[in-house]
């Protein structure tokens, strides 16, 4: 079993739930506001916030990245990545590979702190 220390958990990516609820709250609209303006019930808004459901339709993330601001990359994956091909940007967006990019992002975060404690020896 891999056991993280705090700081690596601090890293890994919000959940959908985290995430929907921190970009809300630094765009400083309440659910019912984020309802109105992606166009559906504010109850859909607090079931997605709860962490009740776990995964977003397309439609939805799209709307919900253009109201924040950020990628749909982000909203569906917690990871912004930048500009990917096509291909890779679909396959992260399944979610049967969730558990995959997560491991490949804990590696990344894992490395990138061994090269920078290397540059402090």
């Amino acid at each position: 079993m891999l056991l993280l220390t705090k700081k690596e958990v601090i890293n890994l990516p919000l959940t959908l739930a985290q995430r929907l609820v921190k970009l809300r709250k630094e765009h400083d609209m309440t659910q019912q506001e984020v309802a109105d303006k992606i166009g559906v019930g504010q109850s859909l808004i607090w079931r997605w916030e709860s962490g009740e459901i776990k995964r977003l339709r397309q439609d939805k993330v799209q709307k919900l990245a253009n109201l924040y601001g950020v990628s749909e990359a982000y909203i569906a994956t917690g990871i912004d990545i930048g500009n990917l091909p096509g291909e890779v940007e679909e396959w992260i967006h399944r979610p049967e590979n969730r558990e995959k990019v997560i491991g490949f992002y804990k590696k990344c975060k894992l490395e990138e702190a061994a090269r920078q404690l290397n540059n402090i020896k």
